[in-house]
């Protein structure tokens, strides 16, 4: 993460035209938090602790829908663990999650992880929602940045949404075909492919059979709410961005979730331009916004999922053996 971090610096002071000490990242790192207001920063990571909390309870409720029971410390942990992991390896926590459940508390992995899959399709859409508020508040500045720097031809376009809607067919057809077939008809192999699918598409439809979907509503707007809401207190942070309101929130807040969308680590380099690239919209110098993409990066990143995701890597044998201790004393 360090050598990736000082890439994204050198990249940056080479777009700046610049050079000297504060292109060194640990000089950089310690320039810029000194200047932060720690107050805001403990709000940050609190208000994003509080998020995955809140993620985590989510999952367990759509997990009991599919008669998997899982501990809440267990829910967190993994939770924390996947963002952990998700910092060197992209999407490696969308599989770590999933196995660190089956291990402590014995959940199938297919239910499991179909759970993971419709948290991720419940994401998209809430995504989708906010980057239609950043279009609705910053519509002109928008389009022009995008008119200016993404050219997409026409041609690639329909050739790559032909290509998805065939695949799509296929892919439907094939899964229609296989799960319609009886054990007896399919060869070892693909029975068990069969079980695994009807367990995984299982955890996808388990929102369909949540006793509060309100709650669970509720829950995913709290969760973006509150992503959107770390954003807005990293500016109050920061000198630069202090004076920079809600609604130029949404805007940084959308450019930063695609820069972690895209697949480097953790957002690694793409974070940081992107976030660079919609604060110098708001008309904030460069430098400033880039020193505002370390700050909080570094504090989501280090000082909270790796900090706490390897506490959880630490507690979940610990927390599990005494659990498991526990049980078999009151069973003797």
């Amino acid at each position: 993460m360090w050598q990736s971090q000082g890439n994204a610096l050198a990249a940056q002071c080479t777009l700046d035209g610049e050079s000297g000490d504060h292109c060194r990242l640990s000089t950089k790192l310690l320039t810029d938090f000194r200047r932060v207001e720690w107050m805001w920063i403990v709000l940050v990571c609190a208000t994003y602790m509080l998020s995955n909390y809140i993620r985590a309870i989510r999952w367990k409720d759509l997990l009991r829908t599919v008669d998997v029971e899982v501990s809440t410390f267990n829910a967190v942990a993994a939770t924390m663990v996947g963002y952990f992991a998700n910092v060197g390896v992209p999407r490696l926590g969308e599989i770590l999650r999933p196995g660190i459940l089956a291990r402590y508390d014995k959940a199938p992995l297919d239910r499991t992880f179909g759970t993971i899959v419709l948290e991720r399709i419940v994401d998209v859409v809430l995504f989708g929602v906010m980057i239609g508020l950043g279009f609705l508040f910053h519509y002109e500045a928008l389009w022009s940045y995008l008119s200016s720097n993404v050219e997409i031809q026409p041609s690639t376009l329909i050739t790559i949404l032909v290509l998805m809607m065939v695949s799509g067919v296929i892919g439907i057809l094939s899964l229609r075909w296989l799960l319609g077939r009886r054990e007896e008809q399919l060869s070892p192999f693909l029975t068990k492919v069969k079980g695994i699918l009807q367990g995984f598409i299982d955890g996808i439809l388990s929102i369909t059979r949540l006793p509060n979907l309100p709650l669970f509503v509720a829950q995913s707007i709290g969760i973006w709410v509150l992503y959107f809401l770390m954003h807005y207190l990293a500016f109050l942070s920061y000198e630069p961005t202090a004076s920079l309101g809600l609604l130029d929130a949404i805007l940084v807040f959308d450019f930063g979730a695609l820069g972690i969308v895209l697949p480097s680590p953790g957002g690694m380099g793409t974070y940081h331009f992107l976030i660079v690239e919609s604060l110098d919209i708001l008309k904030v110098p460069r430098a400033d916004g880039f020193s505002f993409a370390m700050i909080i990066f570094f504090t989501l990143n280090l000082g909270c999922n790796v900090v706490f995701g390897l506490i959880s890597l630490v507690l979940l044998p610990i927390v599990n053996g005494k659990t498991t201790s526990s049980s078999t004393l009151s069973t003797d």
